[in-house]
């Protein structure tokens, strides 16, 4: 079996690489500097750009085609030009890798397309589904061009699966580090309310949840890929507190967010989404990782992995 990886070399996609190989897959990684990156990836693994030929040809070999890429969306501060550089890098890339399979004249079994529960936008305490309408705001904006390219991408293969993908945590990566260095200056309190939903899932877990969607036939569709356990703000702080062994814990008001972060503290920080993990469950997939405290607490090296 092939696998070919967009976004390889970021926090998830590098956990991803590292299983599927583990799985004896053979892997291929895009990447938008191929020489660059081939040195840091393992050496089974072949590294390919961005060219549309180059593409064409892994996409003809690929079993399964999972695509990551796109600016973090916390990289910098949200300017015209860095929200247009979001939107840019992810609806060039479904662009360029459907067109990819097109050329190939091969109809890959399984495309896996990342999306993020932003779609849902700010929506208190409501649950939300796989079913839920859009919501408002840019992250939501960048989702749905996000997601634009499903219908086309689906007429090339066998099974399309779109993730929409909470706050990942993990050891080695995302926002957890930078989150337990505040706690651990005291600095990872409250923010605003601190009442906003944070839906979360462990690296471990999302990994494990795309093997198994990998290889269930019947999975397909929009998956929520969060945990069963969302939390509070407040709450999600707590916890760090507790791991890192640090209290008490500033808070930052909501005034100050506004004014340090402007738009992206808004949604990304002052926001939240509730959302529900049932489908992934009901499909029979079983969490490691169900309470918040849990994962923060092995994470931060206070209890067994």
């Amino acid at each position: 079996m092939h696998v070919l990886i967009t976004g390889a070399t970021g926090f998830i996609g590098s956990r991803l690489l590292v299983d599927f190989l583990s799985r004896k897959y053979e892997v291929t990684a895009v990447s938008r500097s191929p020489e660059k990156n081939r040195g840091g990836l393992p050496a089974s693994v072949h590294v390919v750009g961005w060219d549309p030929d180059a593409l064409a040809g892994a996409a003809a070999t690929a079993d399964i085609i999972v695509n990551l890429a796109g600016e973090p969306i916390a990289g910098g501060p949200w300017t015209k030009k860095r929200k247009a550089a979001i939107v840019n890098s992810r609806v060039l890339a479904a662009q360029r890798l459907s067109d990819a399979i097109g050329k190939s004249g091969k109809r890959p079994g399984l495309f896996i397309q990342a999306s993020a529960i932003g779609y849902y936008g700010s929506r208190g305490d409501e649950v939300c589904t796989e079913t839920t309408d859009p919501g408002e705001g840019f992250l939501a904006e960048v989702c749905k061009k996000w997601e634009s390219h499903g219908p086309e991408i689906q007429a090339r293969v066998e099974r399309l699966l779109t993730l929409r993908i909470g706050l990942v945590l993990g050891r080695d990566g995302g926002l957890l580090p930078v989150f337990v260095r505040q706690a651990k200056w005291h600095v990872a309190g409250k923010i605003g309310s601190g009442k906003q939903w944070m839906s979360w899932i462990h690296i471990t877990d999302f990994s494990r949840a795309v093997m198994f969607l990998a290889d269930d036939d019947k999975a397909e569709g929009v998956f929520n890929m969060v945990s069963p356990g969302p939390c509070r703000q407040a709450e999600f702080s707590r916890h760090l507190a507790k791991a890192v062994r640090r209290k008490p814990q500033l808070p930052a008001p909501a005034w100050a967010i506004r004014l340090l972060t402007g738009e992206m503290g808004r949604e990304l920080v002052l926001g939240g989404q509730r959302v529900s993990a049932a489908k992934l469950s009901g499909q029979g997939f079983k969490y490691h990782y169900h309470e918040a405290g849990q994962a923060i607490s092995v994470i931060a090296g206070k209890a067994k992995q």
